[in-house]
């Protein structure tokens, strides 16, 4: 649940620092039933180890948050964390480092009026305690009924409003300078929705500047959806000043150690200066360096003081599974930075994407961050394309239709090479850059494999926000056949067997939502003709 003060967090933990207790409105459903919106909470500063079943109040980019702990976190031996989570959404933790907690929830209190009464009485605090303790069968049960509604019930009575379907109309629309119609596209979804998916997509940074030309061409803008988006732009541009400060941290160590790296994503976006990088949220630093080299460059953090943010069991199971080592956390800021050995994980790809096949394409760059070695446009596309292959980010989808916007001819083959060359998940790989295309000129040339694709992938994201995690386009696009699998390779066989069982359970259902979906757009079309 959100706080809602007129105050910053650093104000309102300035507050209960100084006066040992800071008064505050709650905003916002994640903690029902037992606090709603309008009540107010007293927040102290933690004076020991908070309880389970205690409300901690942290710091997010959105603001303050206030959910309940659930379980203690031992990162190692000298670090902690708490994971919380809201009693609403049991399903939907956090893990919370104790730098960011503010304190703790020590009184309820009905409303903000004078004569209001306190509420946290010995069943509330009992009840909280029992939420905390049962979550993971609270969590349970929100799955089991999730599926159950989307197995069973009627698609027309539970289907959401197309929240992503809209959002990719409108970016086609505001990329082509069409203001007026993305706005209204965008208007077209209730609030909430559109704001849930593209927090989900990373895509509201863009819609900020999106809304900003609009407003300038003499588009009129509804001032609550701007003033929304604006709230959220700032947030990233926050964060983008923690990230170049994460990046020049990390390339002093390195180049101290004689460590080769290259600078990905988000943290090479800023370091090159690139316009709007500021906008694109990026919550972590990626460094690819050579893989003999990657123990050396952990070794090299840790030694600097960043700490681990996951256990030691996780951290095995992240070299198995994973392209890049756990992420380590930096001491002067909250950005953590992930140590790649590759773009992607190897097993389930047939390109060589390590840092030897990739140096020959990474070019050094001089921006904020000093000087710094990023890819070079057709290998960040590259790096986009594998990203976004599941079309689950759609922010890259639009980054990337920007890249191959502006390659010449000869650029575009050399990238279409790179794309071809893909064999293992070529599918996926190639139905990222036609949705790009499709962004960038009505004219693209789709296969029917790649058009297909593309369709379940907009039907998976507008699927009620419970389910939206469900590769549902593994079943029809044929990821992960079992000649491409390492058989002897356990942890990729089990993500095959586990891809392709709940794709089998959920099969009929999403039939029955893609039937609904034509039906209505078929609906919808003949009554604007």
């Amino acid at each position: 649940m959100k706080l809602s003060p007129a105050q910053s967090a650093e104000l309102v933990e300035l507050v209960s620092q100084r006066s040992r207790r800071a008064r505050v409105q709650i905003a916002g459903p994640s903690m029902r039933p037992l606090l709603r919106a309008g009540m107010v909470v007293d927040i102290e500063p933690l004076a020991g180890p908070p309880r389970i079943g205690e409300i901690l109040v942290f710091k997010s980019l959105s603001g303050l948050v206030a959910h309940r702990l659930v379980a203690p976190r031992n990162i190692d031996e000298t670090t902690s964390a708490y994971v919380t989570a809201g009693d609403a959404h049991p399903d939907l933790t956090e893990v919370v480092m104790p730098h960011l907690v503010v304190g703790r929830v020590t009184a309820v209190w009905s409303s903000a009026e004078p004569d209001a009464r306190r509420i946290d009485d010995p069943l509330h605090k009992r009840l909280g305690t029992l939420f905390a303790r049962t979550r993971r069968w609270r969590s349970l049960a929100v799955k089991v009924r999730a599926y159950a509604l989307l197995l069973l019930a009627d698609p027309a009575r539970i289907a959401p409003p197309p929240a992503f379907s809209a959002l990719a109309r409108a970016t086609r629309e505001f990329e082509r300078g069409r203001y007026g119609a993305g706005v209204a596209l965008l208007c077209s979804v209730p609030r909430r929705n559109l704001i849930e998916m593209a927090g989900r997509h990373h895509a509201s940074g863009l819609i900020a500047r999106w809304l900003d030309e609009a407003s300038q061409s003499g588009v009129a803008v509804p001032d609550d959806l701007r003033e929304e988006f604006q709230r959220i732009r700032w947030a990233i541009a926050l964060q983008a000043g923690r990230v170049l400060s994460c990046v020049r941290d990390v390339r002093d160590r390195f180049d101290a150690a004689a460590i080769p790296h290259i600078f990905l994503k988000g943290g090479a976006r800023l370091a090159a200066d690139a316009s709007g990088a500021d906008l694109q949220f990026s919550s972590d630093v990626d460094v690819l360096v050579p893989a003999e080299l990657a123990d050396g460059a952990l070794a090299t953090l840790r030694s600097a003081g960043y700490r681990e943010l996951y256990a030691e069991h996780e951290r095995a199971r992240y070299e198995r599974l994973h392209h890049h080592r756990a992420a380590l956390r930096p001491p002067h800021v909250d950005v953590p930075v992930e140590v790649h050995v590759a773009l992607a994980a190897r097993p389930l790809v047939s390109r060589r994407l390590d840092y030897e096949a990739l140096l020959p394409s990474s070019r050094l760059v001089t921006g904020p961050a000093g000087e710094v070695r990023v890819l070079d446009d057709v290998a960040a596309a590259v790096h986009l394309a594998y990203h976004a292959r599941d079309l689950h980010v759609w922010r890259d989808i639009v980054l990337l239709s920007r890249l191959i916007r502006n390659f010449d001819a000869a650029t575009r083959l050399r990238f279409d090479a790179y794309v071809m060359a893909e064999k293992r998940d070529g599918l996926r790989v190639a139905s990222a850059v036609a949705a790009a295309d499709a962004v960038a000129s009505d004219g693209t040339k789709l296969t029917a494999a790649m058009k297909r694709y593309i369709r379940w992938a907009m039907v998976r994201e507008d699927l009620p926000a419970r389910i939206a995690h469900v590769d549902i386009a593994e079943a029809f696009a044929g990821r992960c056949r079992m000649p491409d699998l390492r058989r002897d390779h356990a942890p990729s066989f089990a993500t095959w067997l586990r891809i392709w069982l709940r794709n089998l359970v959920l099969l009929p259902a999403i039939v029955r939502f893609a039937r609904h979906r034509s039906k209505t757009n078929g609906a919808q079309k003949k009554a604007r003709t």
